[in-house]
């Protein structure tokens, strides 16, 4: 009996240690959580960065449309114009440059954090899936220990 008890005490033993590497396992999904948490925020922040973006190219564009409208229709001050005309398109042209350049780089910046979201899912759900069976496993092997213990108990007994 002595030597079963101890074959018990060190099945407990792996057994807390198991549980205690679950929870670890816990710890770092639990970090992943927030780590998901934090790229869809960034995701957000992107996104809303970029309807900035589509906002001021809205307006830079408008305000070319408007140069060119007092252009057309002022021809009495046609030299003063033209020169107010050249420098805003050049103007207008770098800044839509830079806007694109913005907008090119939140795109790119939106589809790696979707995919670094997708890879954190997959992850996640993975980590989740082998805990159930890992919790699974031990329940069923506790339950196996319980009902050994409890006969021997039973048995010793009568």
């Amino acid at each position: 009996i002595r030597v079963r008890d101890e074959g018990h005490a060190r099945q407990l033993a792996e057994q807390r240690e198991e549980i205690e590497r679950l929870r670890e396992q816990k710890v770092q999904a639990d970090q992943a959580s927030e780590m998901l948490k934090t790229a869809t925020q960034s995701l957000h922040a992107v996104r809303k960065e970029n309807a900035q973006v589509r906002r001021d190219l809205a307006e830079q564009i408008g305000e070319s449309e408007r140069w060119r409208s007092m252009y057309h229709e002022s021809q009495r001050v046609y030299e003063e114009l033209q020169s107010m005309s050249t420098q805003t398109k050049t103007t207008v042209s770098s800044q839509v440059k830079q806007l694109r350049v913005q907008r090119d780089r939140a795109i790119q910046e939106a589809s790696s954090l979707r995919s670094k979201v997708s890879l954190l899912q997959s992850v996640l759900k993975n980590m989740q899936r082998l805990m159930l069976v890992r919790v699974q496993q031990l329940r069923s092997e506790h339950d196996a220990f319980r009902d050994e213990v409890q006969s021997m108990l039973t048995t010793s007994v009568s």
